[in-house]
């Protein structure tokens, strides 16, 4: 179980750097703007 544990802070670390490069900021902003449209899209086909 150590070891599980282990493998997800891992992987919550490198989800959530401590210093966020501008690189990782851009894709974010890039994902959220991106669901957003894909949501108004769907909105408005479905209206």
């Amino acid at each position: 179980m150590p070891n599980m544990r282990n493998t997800i802070a891992r992987m919550w670390d490198d989800l959530n750097p401590k210093e966020p490069s501008p690189y990782y900021l851009v894709k974010l902003m890039s994902v959220i703007i991106g669901a957003f449209a894909f949501g108004l899209i769907v909105h408005f086909l479905r209206v």
